[in-house]
């Protein structure tokens, strides 16, 4: 159920606005660099289609963040499994970072996700699309509200969940890092969170997010061609409990400055009780998993103790050029839900 106060007041623009470039907000810069994936551009500043801040300097003479309304010069696709990437070689989904405005939000950063392979097609809104939302507050960056193919459209409650402000609702919800962040120190905090509004604010659960900033050898491909690249990378763990020990799950993701957000996992750790439909064969998923070659292997295990393995994973790193020469809008999601009457309140004026 989303709060009374955001069905009243609406998440006005959250497709990606037209205008002038806007700042990251204030004390979350670097955050920021790492949320939202760079463009190439001129000497005059002008975006470059079809170039990514991977490409040699002679065709990115220099990258700086997307801003507000810029078309997606180019795409992040995954790595399709090795038994499908013959024939899916731009994988099965793609993600692209982005800066959102919103009346009620204020600055914010939309990751989209498109799965393209048949039926299915990118660029287009089919069922099982969707993407997230990452908003700030003097506290932290979290996710507030997410689509999929499972879940649907969910809203992240936070401690504020019964404020009459709709944006306070929903900020310091799903923590991605937290006030007193620094790329050269890792950090941690507990939030409280829920994705049920009635169950605000004597029902909040806990969640443990860990964040820290290393330097990760990434796979990735430009102009169809594999090779490796060294890039510093925030990584931020998202228990699903107070401490790694007592914690039944994790989903953890992975930023560069460069590409934004390139990777996601979902762990579980079998040593404490967790959801009988997740759990179900989750051996042969894991190792399954290990042999698709989907995802690098540079993932640790979420803690020391429990029994954790990694069931999902996607990454982001085959680069593909736009579908437009001048490049593709990037309100891919966003337009979807708006158009979408049970979504529509939402983005009333």
């Amino acid at each position: 159920m989303i709060g009374r106060a955001l069905l009243a007041a609406g998440l006005l623009g959250l497709a990606a606005a037209r205008g002038a470039a806007s700042d990251a907000p204030a004390g979350w810069e670097t955050v920021y660099d790492f949320l939202v994936q760079d463009a190439c551009v001129d000497a005059r500043d002008r975006v470059l289609p079809g170039v990514s801040p991977l490409d040699a300097p002679a065709r990115c003479p220099r990258h700086r963040d997307l801003r507000i309304g810029e078309r997606l010069p180019y795409h992040k696709h995954d790595w399709a499994s090795l038994e499908d990437r013959a024939t899916l070689p731009a994988g099965y989904q793609r993600s692209d970072a982005f800066p959102i405005r919103s009346r009620i939000l204020g600055m914010a950063v939309a990751q989209s996700f498109d799965f393209g392979a048949p039926p299915d097609r990118f660029g287009r809104f089919d069922a099982g699309d969707g993407g997230q939302i990452a908003l700030f507050s003097s506290a932290s960056v979290s996710f507030g509200l997410t689509e999929d193919g499972g879940d649907g459209l969910s809203f992240f409650f936070g401690q504020a969940c019964a404020a009459a402000d709709a944006g306070a609702q929903l900020r310091d919800s799903w923590v991605i890092v937290a006030r007193g962040f620094a790329p050269e120190r890792p950090g941690a905090t507990v939030a409280r969170l829920t994705k049920w509004w009635n169950r605000c604010p004597d029902r909040l659960g806990y969640a443990l997010t860990r964040w820290r900033v290393q330097t990760l050898r990434w796979r990735v491909a430009t102009a169809g061609r594999p090779r490796t690249v060294a890039l510093a990378t925030l990584v931020s763990d998202h228990f699903g409990g107070r401490d790694p020990e007592h914690a039944n799950h994790l989903e953890r993701f992975y930023f560069t400055r460069e590409l934004g957000n390139l990777r996601w996992e979902r762990w579980e750790n079998l040593a404490r009780p967790g959801d009988p439909a997740v759990r179900r064969d989750v051996g042969p998923r894991a190792a399954a998993l290990a042999r698709a070659d989907r995802c690098d292997a540079l993932a640790d295990p979420p803690a020391p103790t429990g029994n954790w393995l990694m069931l999902d994973c996607r990454q982001w790193t085959v680069i593909v050029p736009p579908e437009d020469p001048a490049g593709d809008p990037p309100g891919f999601w966003v337009d979807g839900l708006a158009s979408r009457p049970a979504a529509a309140p939402l983005f009333a004026d």
